[in-house]
């Protein structure tokens, strides 16, 4: 199996106010899921939960919680899993 590093090349662009992307390469078919905590572990909201395959993805996050809402400024937490593999990045979200 590829390493962390083959697949997990993410790249974070912000377009315009809350508007988080995230960029990720997947090497080889498999469960992908991809959420955002804040710092206290709690998750935020869920962006994705879905077979993948081989591919690069952009997985966008509006700044929203689950329920709808704009969260507060904060650090955030993205992390994604794919099969048995984990990586996780830091967000700053500021009003």
């Amino acid at each position: 199996m590829n390493s962390k590093r083959d697949y997990l090349n993410v790249t974070i662009i912000i377009e315009g106010r809350f508007e988080f992307e995230v960029v990720c390469s997947v090497p080889l078919s498999g469960q992908a899921i991809v959420r955002i905590f804040n710092v206290l572990g709690k998750e935020v909201v869920r962006l994705l939960d879905e077979q993948m395959s081989p591919g690069v993805y952009r997985i966008s996050w509006d700044g929203e919680n689950q329920e709808g809402r704009i969260v507060p400024s904060g650090i955030y937490l993205a992390r994604m899993l794919l099969s048995r593999e984990a990586a996780t990045i830091k967000l700053f979200v500021l009003k």
